[in-house]
This record gives C-alpha cells, structure tokens and sequence, in this order.
C-alpha cells in the first residue's frame, strides 16, 4: 500500500489495472445478470443451496462453465485463452 502512496506512476498504473477489472467484472454482470438474479432469488428463498443446485441454475445460463474446473472458470471469466 505504501507504494501506492508514494509512487505516482504505480498508482496510475494500479489505477489503470482497476479500472479494466471494473469494466471486465461489469460486463459479466451484465452478461449474466438473469442468472445471478435465479440465484439471489432461490438464495432468498431457501437460504442455502447446493453446489448442484448451484450447478444446475449456472448451466442453464452458462453450460460450458459447468464442466470445467474451478481454475478453468476463473480463466473463462478473467479472458485468458483457454486450451
């Protein structure tokens, strides 16, 4: 943090970074917002639910996502290529 302070240049630079996740993780929202909508409503609902009823909700949306590994997902969502 206290480079973040004191190094202007590094502060632009974290700046810029945060910026393009906020624009990134913005789109997902938007991508997805009926998903995450199905979810926080049966979460209010229920108040917990499973990871295959979790699953099961996401593939309706997303159904490549729910054969990968979680590491696989981070990468989808973050843009990198996948294999």
């Amino acid at each position: 943090m206290q480079m973040v302070r004191l190094d202007a240049g590094f502060r632009r630079r974290v700046g810029a970074d945060l910026a393009v996740l906020q624009s990134r993780a913005d789109a997902l929202v938007r991508e997805n917002a009926e998903t995450i909508d199905t979810l926080a409503g049966r979460l209010v609902r229920m108040r917990v639910l499973s990871g295959d009823e979790v699953r099961r909700i996401v593939s309706v949306g997303n159904p490549g996502l729910v054969e990968l590994s979680a590491a696989e997902v981070r990468d989808a969502l973050s843009g990198k290529e996948m294999p």
